[in-house]
């Protein structure tokens, strides 16, 4: 079940290896279930004059929470 949808800000230049935390993300519990959550991301680039797609990925560290949905 998708709890919410996020969007982050654009950047302009993000130099290579460089990380991308988001955790603006704020989504109000409904009750004391334990649930796990985690987060998928995609992303798209401007290389060379060619628009490239990274691969969807997924969080590495899911951590259960008293929140549940």
């Amino acid at each position: 079940m998708r709890v919410a949808t996020f969007k982050s800000k654009e950047y302009s230049l993000i130099p290579p290896g460089k990380a991308i935390n988001f955790e603006e993300a704020f989504v109000f519990c409904r009750n004391d279930r334990v649930t796990k959550y985690y987060g998928i991301v995609y992303g798209k680039a401007l290389v060379e004059g060619k628009l490239v797609y990274a691969p969807r990925g997924r969080s590495t560290n899911i951590l259960p929470l008293k929140c549940g949905t």
